[in-house]
């Protein structure tokens, strides 16, 4: 099983997740908490495997979140970095915007 396969089904079960989002509210109440439980557990669990496949592959982390957000590549004034797209941390500097320099902050902020 090749790499493209295994984001293709974990981006499956999202779907798949989603679509038993839409059909809970047929429902009745306590089923539909039942329901919303299991989904929320199941989200996780896709985005943990999803986080585990990037590390395997060599992918940069941010441990802002858990499951942890994925690191996506930005290109900057100072070279090619990774940037959390959550936090908006980044790889050199590994801290938030605001705590870096004003020169570098006000271009990443555009």
């Amino acid at each position: 099983m090749d790499i493209t396969s295994i984001f293709a089904g974990i981006g499956a079960l999202r779907n798949a997740v989603e679509l038993v989002k839409t059909g809970k509210e047929l429902l009745p109440k306590p089923q539909q908490e039942a329901v919303t439980r299991s989904l929320e557990e199941a989200e996780r669990q896709a985005r943990l495997a999803e986080a585990e496949l990037a590390k395997g592959l060599g992918y940069q982390l941010c441990r802002c979140t858990f499951p942890p957000q994925i690191m996506l590549a930005v290109d900057t004034p100072f070279g090619r970095e990774d940037r959390c797209p959550a936090c908006r941390s980044m790889t050199e500097f590994n801290k938030p915007l605001s705590a870096m320099p004003d020169r570098q902050r006000t271009w990443m902020s555009r």
